[in-house]
């Protein structure tokens, strides 16, 4: 039975976003290209949600937990890589078997209960839908951040043009660019993505579509020996190459699985060489 191909665009969730990384790479989005979604209520068309573990109501009532623990002063809530294996939990939503399992898994033991057992797999499932969640909420704060931003510049250029030529205010009263917090690491984004998307890249269906620069250069400096065969009958839209490898081939991951297994699946890329 044939598969209807999927083209994902990394690293960013928002449309407007990848439309944005686009431009600024120079290059034109194939009209296949989708964003990945996180799961919450309201997808944008254009936008694949793959079989998640919370509903829409679920991970909307986590969106505002976040909202709600940034908003009280927390700290350290910038996305880091999030391994499915290598995840670090407050442990306070786990049994104590789960507790012990990861802690044997993460210190090379014999776990007590096996890595591809349906709690553990749910685990990776839930902490990778949360990574997405948080690089969305940090998406979507930058955006709304960058808005309040032109909005002050045009009300002070308003305010400029009703003083008249000679009062109006210095320059350096001018709202500067707004200082923006690093953008979820592309890392993080592309490991919660491919624990998510398990049946799409089993299925052979699933491309992710390279817009980042420092991505597309991490993956475009793998040495070949490293890389597998283009899937046959893959015409990739110019200028984008095929890349095909394990995820264990990214330098810099926070997972540690062994090529072949089932938690370092083969993924396609469609990755442009950038000047």
């Amino acid at each position: 039975m044939s598969v209807t191909p999927l083209l994902i665009a990394l690293p960013h969730l928002h449309p407007e976003l990848v439309r944005e990384d686009a431009r600024t790479l120079g290059l034109s989005l194939p009209e296949e290209t989708l964003v990945l979604w996180p799961g919450l209520p309201g997808m944008p068309e254009h936008a694949h949600a793959p079989a998640l573990p919370w509903s829409p109501a679920q991970a909307a009532a986590c969106l505002a937990d976040f909202e709600r623990t940034i908003r009280d002063g927390a700290h350290g809530l910038a996305v880091t890589p999030l391994a499915a294996g290598g995840l670090s939990s407050s442990g306070g939503d786990l049994s104590p078997a789960e507790q012990d399992a990861l802690a044997r898994l993460k210190d090379g033991g014999t776990p007590s209960i096996r890595p591809d057992a349906p709690s553990v797999i749910r685990l990776k499932r839930e902490n990778a839908q949360r990574t997405l969640l948080l690089a969305w909420l940090q998406e979507q704060q930058n955006i709304e951040l960058k808005e309040l931003a032109r909005s002050v510049t045009r009300k002070q250029a308003g305010l400029a043009a009703l003083l008249g030529d000679g009062l109006a205010p210095p320059r350096s009263a001018s709202p500067e660019e707004p200082v923006l917090p690093p953008p979820a690491a592309w890392r993080a984004v592309l490991e919660a993505a491919a624990t998510l998307l398990d049946r799409e890249t089993r299925e052979g269906s699933l491309r992710f579509l390279v817009l980042d620069r420092d991505m597309a250069d991490t993956l475009t400096s793998i040495p070949p020996a490293r890389l597998l065969p283009p899937p046959e009958g893959v015409q990739p839209p110019a200028p984008f190459p095929v890349l095909r490898l394990h995820l264990s081939a990214i330098p810099g991951l926070s997972s540690g699985s062994a090529g072949g297994t089932p938690d370092d699946p083969v993924l396609t890329f469609l990755c442009p060489v950038l000047p």
